[in-house]
């Protein structure tokens, strides 16, 4: 299969934002537990304590890591991967903000849209773009 200049720019994309997505929800070390509780975030867990008390980071670390693989073996499938976990990412975002829009500050608020809703946004949407460019482009070889 012949792979275009876009094809591989997804490809990088895809890993780079996605590793970085994992990186930030795999439990962390201990050196990053100790300065969480000294800025007072979080309390510290053993890795698999972690895992037991927050399963949906094993969740989005597997969802994630399957969308780098597949986006090398297999890249129709992992569309579904590489903007379905952005989509629902972004949903349950939206949905945390409205719903803890009066019992939290509203630092913390704009800190979570900022942070956190705004790239998953952006990323969402360059996700659609570049598997729609791709989608368009295979069902115009099937017409031909």
């Amino acid at each position: 299969m012949h792979m275009t200049t876009e094809d591989l720019v997804r490809r990088v994309w895809i890993a780079v934002v996605n590793s970085a997505m994992v990186y930030m929800l795999w439990p962390r070390s201990a050196a990053t537990d100790q300065l969480n509780r000294v800025i007072g975030n979080m309390q510290s867990a053993p890795f698999w304590g972690s895992l037991r008390e927050h399963p949906w980071q094993a969740i989005a670390v597997v969802i994630l890591a399957a969308g780098i693989i597949l986006e090398f073996v297999k890249p129709q499938f992992a569309a579904i991967l590489n903007v379905g976990y952005y989509a629902v990412a972004l949903g349950v975002a939206l949905w945390g903000i409205t719903r803890d829009w009066h019992d939290v500050p509203s630092f913390r608020v704009y800190t979570g849209v900022l942070l956190y809703t705004v790239p998953v946004t952006v990323i969402l949407l360059v996700n659609l773009s570049f598997y729609r460019k791709s989608l368009l482009r295979r069902l115009q070889k099937r017409a031909d």
